[in-house]
């Protein structure tokens, strides 16, 4: 039972409830009213409070809400409104129940300056008819000199305008006026330029035509295009029936004669002018007859393919050790007139043979002479185009050199002339009996390298990704297309001679069997492209010089089948730019230690071996440029390394006797 007088709670109606929530927002609501009113009215007496301080510093009596949004603190209060006529004005005037009073601010009182009193006594006196003030009581006791003042006046006024006139001064400033008045009138003054009158365009005369093409003309195209152009020569296609062909000039490609044997004397004379006096030619030829009796006849160079030669490794680190460049006048020499792209040395002396891009041949030999010096360069001219490759036969007696103008010259230094063996033509009719006839695949020769198995032969690869093996003897030319693109080096191993490597550009180091040429034995891939690769004396290593700044070096590759990993990287810097060839690592004839150009400064020759890495890097007074291409003279009892630079010149750095 509940208790008297508590109420009993219950269920409520949904309509109670919603009574009940409206009667309570309505409270809310009253409730907030009451608390905002009482809230601006606190916050405007605090505000009317805070004005009048500020004014008066006392409380006087309320402000305005207009007034004190449009007064600013500390300033004077606004001029009353100009009264009106009431009668006119019939807007309700609003009388103000307090009336605040603002003081006139006071300006402080200006300062008096300062002033000194001085009490002077002077009279005025005539002289010259300009008045002078002096002091009579001065002047009547003033005696100095017999004179009195004014006589002591006037020749101190005399002496002073005789000292001025012999000084020049009163000369010097008559004339500066003069000058600055005639340089005013100069710039005041300005040219009047006769005007040109404008040709007055005759509107008789017939409008001029306006230029328009032969499509809005209405003139019908010619019915001709260009289909191919090769080697200067351009292949049209369509209505070209007045189409005039052009009588060729020169020779085939651009070269130097016909294909014949071009002899000494010729080819000294095909060089620049520059290079060759009247007396070259002779000076040139007893030159090389006198390198060529210095070796008998037939001789072959010794050394194996063993890779070790007859020294031992000790006995090669001493001559590496030895190695020494430092006097320029006897150990640089300028060659060729051009960059350089090959070098090489011959077998039996060090007679440096290098080159250059404009198709000269340089000979130069640095051994001394009777008098401490070296001999003179002597170069000829026996390619058209870049010389990219120079190597001397066993015997020393023929140096095959290779050019892009898609040419294999033989030279005979017995001979003294410059046999052609080889040329590529294209299929036209007048070539057809010629060696290399339907060769030509639009490229030019990249490189070539003699055939181990005969003097005879030899491979050369193109621009267009070809292979080609020669074969002077029958003659025959094989032709494979071993890449789509070009192909940089061609290397023959020394051992098993039916493989070879190829690098190029397509990124990879392949190596071919020329008994099955149709598919590539293995590969390595490269980041980049490829500058060379070619196999060491022994056979064992694969060298090849990329242009992601590596040397790589593959062991038994020959023996290795599907993609080939290097087994040792070496990092080095290839990146030689536009104005320099590119670097290609060469082996040593005899010995498996190869030899590089730097990019490094002071600039240096490197010579690498495959296991051990960078063996030194021989620097000197005498290497002052980078040399891009460089070899090794075939000796096993002295080391020579021979360096070309793009300049033209090579240097020799040999070891010390």
């Amino acid at each position: 039972s509940s208790s008297p007088g508590r109420k009993k709670y219950g269920k409520k109606s949904k309509k109670e409830s919603i009574k009940e929530s409206k009667g309570s927002k309505i409270e809310s609501k009253k409730k907030n009213k009451k608390s905002n009113k009482r809230m601006s009215e606190k916050e405007s007496k605090k505000k009317s409070k805070k004005h009048i301080k500020a004014i008066n510093g006392n409380k006087v009596g309320k402000k305005s809400k207009k007034d004190s949004k449009t007064t600013p603190k500390h300033s004077p209060p606004p001029r009353p409104s100009p009264t009106k006529n009431k009668t006119n004005d019939r807007r309700p005037t609003k009388v103000p129940t307090t009336m605040t009073t603002t003081p006139a601010i006071k300006k402080p009182p200006r300062r008096k300056p300062r002033t000194t009193t001085t009490t002077t006594t002077t009279v005025t006196a005539q002289e010259n008819n300009d008045n002078v003030k002096y002091d009579e009581a001065y002047a009547s006791h003033f005696q100095k000199d017999g004179m009195s003042y004014q006589e002591y006046i006037d020749a101190k006024r005399a002496r002073n305008r005789e000292m001025l006139m012999s000084s020049g001064l009163l000369d010097a400033v008559a004339n500066a006026r003069e000058m600055a008045i005639l340089a005013k009138k100069k710039t005041t003054t300005t040219a009047t330029t006769p005007r040109t009158k404008r040709r007055r365009e005759d509107k008789s005369a017939a409008p001029r035509a306006r230029r328009k093409s032969s499509r809005i003309a209405g003139i019908k195209a010619e019915d001709r295009y260009v289909v191919q152009e090769r080697n200067g020569e351009f292949t049209v296609a369509g209505d070209a029936s007045d189409v005039k062909e052009e009588e060729p000039v020169g020779f085939y490609a651009g070269r130097v004669n016909d294909g014949s044997d071009l002899s000494l004397v010729e080819a000294v004379k095909l060089s620049e002018a520059k290079w060759h006096t009247d007396d070259t030619p002779q000076q040139t030829e007893s030159f090389l007859r006198g390198v060529v009796s210095s070796f008998p006849p037939d001789k072959d160079s010794g050394g194996s393919c063993s890779g070790g030669g007859g020294i031992s490794a000790d006995d090669i680190m001493n001559q590496i050790a030895s190695l020494s460049i430092t006097n320029p006048e006897t150990d640089v020499a300028k060659v060729t007139p051009e960059r350089i792209y090959s070098i090489t040395s011959h077998p039996h002396t060090i007679l440096a043979c290098a080159g250059d891009k404009t198709g000269h041949i340089g000979f130069w030999n640095p051994s001394p002479t009777a008098d401490g010096g070296t001999t003179t360069p002597h170069n000829v001219r026996a390619h058209s185009s870049c010389v990219n490759y120079l190597e001397w036969n066993r015997s020393g007696s023929h140096l095959f050199s290779a050019s892009y103008d898609g040419t294999v010259r033989r030279f005979d230094a017995r001979a003294e002339t410059f046999e052609q063996v080889f040329g590529t033509y294209d299929d036209d009719a007048a070539f057809k009996g010629r060696l290399g006839y339907d060769c030509d695949d639009g490229g030019y020769m990249q490189y070539a390298c003699l055939d181990k198995r005969s003097e005879e032969a030899f491979f050369a690869s193109t621009s267009r990704g070809r292979v080609m093996h020669v074969d002077l003897r029958r003659p025959v030319v094989s032709c494979f297309e071993m890449s789509a693109k070009k192909i940089n080096s061609v290397s023959q191993h020394p051992v098993d001679r039916h493989i070879i490597a190829t690098a190029g550009l397509d990124e990879t180091v392949k190596l071919f069997d020329l008994r099955l040429t149709k598919k590539a034995l293995g590969q390595q891939v490269c980041a980049r492209s490829v500058n060379s690769a070619f196999f060491s004396p022994s056979g064992t290593y694969l060298l090849a010089t990329t242009m992601a700044d590596t040397l790589t070096v593959v062991k038994d590759g020959h023996l290795k089948s599907g993609t080939m990993k290097p087994d040792r990287v070496i990092r080095h810097d290839n990146r030689t730019g536009r104005w320099l060839t590119t670097f290609m690592a060469q082996w040593h004839p005899l010995h498996d230690i190869f030899v590089i150009g730097s990019m490094a400064r002071p600039r240096r020759i490197e010579i690498f071996d495959p296991v051990k890495g960078l063996l030194r890097g021989v620097s000197g007074e005498g290497l002052s440029s980078v040399c891009s291409r460089c070899c090794f003279w075939k000796n096993e009892e002295r080391m020579v390394v021979l360096g070309g630079n793009s300049s033209g010149r090579v240097s020799i750095i040999r070891t010390m006797s």
